[in-house]
């Protein structure tokens, strides 16, 4: 009789992988599925779940890579493999968590809106939340409270120039993060005002002929 040769492959394994595990809220990723083994055609359906809840069919998502969309929370994903060879099982992938960061945000704190100038200054702090690669704060100043910023600083802290003259000016800080899906974050900005110091002078006089009166000619004492 003829010899006929059945030949046995192993079940199908599939492996997920993920271009970006951790996404900022809004952000999106791309995976995809490797199968090795099995015979026959292929057929993918991939699956999600948020919390403890069971997996459910994607709809439409029947391809060998899967895009997730925008995500606004932290989503688990795996894929079903089907190989319609004879006695191929369906085989699941191991889920893989995609991590969705909240975008990142700023606030700023000023010790003092308004000090003296000539040498007195004041302190401003940020605080930062949520963001991924994120960069330092960047401080921004300008004179007043409208046209443009000028970019000063950067760091957790600020201390403002002793410079100032008298005036107002504000301060904002910006956060940038480099992470998929996140968008720079721009703090309200604060404004500081600089009062004048007015000089000994200004309110004390020789008082030559006793009236009260700063007349022309009684000169202001430094």
């Amino acid at each position: 009789s003829t010899v006929v040769t059945v030949t046995v492959v192993p079940d199908p394994v599939v492996v997920v992988t993920v271009n970006d595990d951790e996404i900022c809220e809004g952000g999106s990723t791309t995976m995809n599925a490797t199968v090795t083994n099995g015979v026959g055609n292929i057929s993918y359906q991939w699956q999600s779940r948020t919390g403890a809840n069971a997996f459910a069919n994607i709809n439409g998502a029947t391809a060998s890579s899967y895009d997730t969309g925008a995500l606004t929370e932290t989503t688990d994903f795996r894929v079903v493999v089907s190989v319609d060879g004879v006695g191929c099982d369906d085989v699941n992938s191991d889920a893989v968590t995609v991590t969705v960061t909240p975008d990142p945000s700023i606030t700023i704190n000023i010790d003092d809106v308004e000090i003296c100038e000539n040498d007195e200054t004041t302190n401003l702090t940020a605080t930062v939340n949520g963001g991924l690669d994120c960069s330092d704060v960047q401080w921004q100043f300008r004179s007043g409270t409208s046209g443009a910023w000028t970019n000063i600083a950067t760091g957790a802290t600020l201390t403002t120039d002793v410079n100032l003259t008298a005036g107002t000016y504000q301060y904002r800080a910006i956060y940038a993060c480099g992470g998929v899906g996140c968008d720079d974050a721009t703090s309200d900005p604060v404004t500081l005002t600089v009062t004048a110091v007015a000089s000994l002078g200004d309110f004390v006089w020789e008082d030559t002929d006793a009236d009260g009166i700063q007349d022309a000619g009684e000169n202001g004492i430094d």
